[in-house]
């Protein structure tokens, strides 16, 4: 630690040496302070910003680190890595004067695990933009290490000399204050791991070169929200509905192969997602004679990177702007889920009302419950009803006569009669001409099934 007068007050007040804004704990006077470089840093380099080289930051200095003197940084567009858990992180490139020399600086990163079983989350084909929700599944350290040196085309011969999963007291120290930031956020059973190998390839010329790999991953669980709870309470009702309506019918005979099957409860209960962040990855490429200075410069950049309070403010405000963006997402989610669970209370009460019905004129077996197909349905099982009963139905003429408002008759006749006055008196006759009964008597219609 490093002190600097007050101007004010004349006392001594603590400074980082690397922090530009230091405050008085005495009279709140605020100093605007320029970090030196270090003592190494006037042969080998110093921690400056680190200004974003491409993208809507171009120009702005989105983190500090230490820079090799003499080396190159370029960095990527940071708004184009962004999602609504990891808003605005960096990839830096640092190239050595010779060109001997690379070190790639990835910082966080943070990605949702989705499990790849039938059972995703439902809300996930329903977002607007479901292409800012990176959904990956879990990769510790020793494999993103591993993919990054095996789908690189530029190399080939890897051979791995030393390889280790045990931090460093720096990584450790930084991984413990990552899973302690995790559970001040609200996460639960946060944990990580990290590795380290030190390799070496060739190149597409076929020149040997020395590699440095280190990747620390870190990762939590999410509990589960109110709105995902409610999700499966209203989808858990309408699957007990549903499971009910079966069993009633499966009392009366009713349930074929195709019904039997809907069941299977598919109603799975949420449970915590799992987030886990590429905290860092420091990648160190060189030739053999540029090799060891390039690894003493691995260490100092993976210490010293750091976001400014600039990218903080900006961060944030990117956050907030995408979580409101997901909180609307998330409130049309909740519309149609609700809509959908409303429509499907409606639908289901239309359907025990046709099984109702349908139930009062048939024995058939009810293949399929389907609005669409009802009423058609309906018309066949009467009709196939009539023929093994040997009957045909008529329409009464007399709503005196009350339910049904239907009669049967022996299908050997032809023609069917009613008496006005006495709805309960009918009559009937065969052959092609019908029989004139009396005034009193009107013929009725055939129903066809059509009722």
């Amino acid at each position: 630690m490093k002190a600097i007068i007050c101007k004010r007050c004349n006392v001594k007040v603590q400074w980082d040496g690397q922090s530009e804004i230091v405050t008085c704990p005495y009279c709140g006077t605020k100093y605007r302070v320029r970090p030196k470089a270090s003592a190494e840093g006037a042969d080998s380099g110093a921690v400056v910003d680190i200004l974003t080289s491409q993208g809507a930051y171009a120009g702005k200095a989105l983190a500090r680190g230490f820079v090799p003197k003499g080396w190159e940084v370029t960095t990527n567009a940071p708004e184009q890595e962004s999602s609504i858990f990891s808003p605005l992180p960096i990839i830096v490139n640092f190239v050595s004067p010779k060109e001997d020399a690379l070190i790639t600086f990835t910082g966080t990163r943070i990605f949702q695990h989705i499990d790849p079983t039938p059972q995703n989350d439902p809300r996930q084909g329903q977002m607007a933009r479901p292409e800012r929700y990176i959904t990956l599944t879990y990769q510790d350290a020793e494999f993103v290490c591993n993919r990054s040196l095996s789908q690189n085309p530029t190399i080939s011969d890897v051979r791995v000399l030393s390889s280790s999963d045990q931090p460093d007291p720096w990584a450790r120290n930084h991984m413990q204050k990552m899973m302690q930031a995790a559970v001040q956020g609200g996460m639960l059973s946060p944990g990580g791991n990290w590795v380290k190998k030190y390799v070496t390839c060739r190149d597409a010329n076929g020149e040997i070169w020395h590699k440095l790999m280190e990747v620390m991953v870190v990762y939590s669980f999410q509990p589960v929200s109110q709105t995902e709870q409610m999700i499966y309470q209203m989808a858990l009702q309408s699957e007990q509905r549903k499971m009910a309506l079966i069993n009633n019918l499966a009392m009366h005979g009713y349930v074929a192969g195709m019904m039997a099957g809907m069941a299977t409860p598919k109603v799975q209960p949420p449970r915590p997602k799992l987030r886990w962040a590429l905290q860092y990855m420091v990648e160190t490429s060189a030739k053999e004679e540029a090799f060891r200075e390039a690894a003493d410069f691995h260490d100092k950049i993976r210490n010293s990177v750091a976001y400014t309070p600039f990218h903080e403010r900006e961060a944030r405000q990117t956050q907030d702007a995408m979580h409101r963006q997901s909180q609307q997402e998330q409130a049309q989610i909740n519309e149609i889920v609700g809509q959908m669970n409303r429509d499907q209370q409606e639908s289901w009460k239309r359907k025990q009302q046709i099984i109702k019905e349908t139930n009062d004129y048939t024995t058939n077996i009810m293949r399929e419950v389907n609005k669409n197909a009802a009423d058609s349905r309906h018309r066949i099982n009467n009709r196939w009803s009539e023929v093994i009963r040997d009957v045909n139905t008529y329409y009464t003429k007399n709503p005196g006569y009350g339910e049904p408002r239907v009669v049967e008759v022996s299908n050997k006749f032809d023609h069917v009669y009613q008496n006005t006055r006495y709805p309960g008196h009918f009559a009937a006759s065969t052959g092609d001409a019908p029989v004139n009964f009396g005034v009193d008597y009107e013929e009725l219609e055939r129903t066809n099934g059509d009722y």
